[in-house]
């Protein structure tokens, strides 16, 4: 579990989390009643999604950006994760 997010040591009990998944390829809307397809994902907690991955900056690496709106990829469904304690 997360005990803490953020500076200064301050706690951030009971915020949620989610996970946000993304479909990465247009086959996904065909293979996904199969169970199969090519996805991305984000945890959002905070307001703030946290993401791996490719971006248009110069390095890869985690990034943050706004909940359900990850880059080149089409947002499909989100997952409760729980809450911090």
């Amino acid at each position: 579990t997360m005990s803490a997010l953020g500076g200064g040591g301050r706690a951030y009990r009971g915020a949620e989390v989610t996970v946000h998944v993304y479909d990465l390829s247009p086959v996904n809307q065909y293979s996904y009643e199969f169970g199969v397809g090519v996805f991305h994902s984000g945890v959002e907690v905070l307001g703030s999604e946290y993401t791996y991955g490719g971006h248009e900056r110069s390095a890869s690496g985690i990034f943050t950006h706004a909940p359900k709106s990850a880059p080149s990829a089409a947002y499909r469904c989100s997952i409760s994760m729980g809450e911090t304690s």
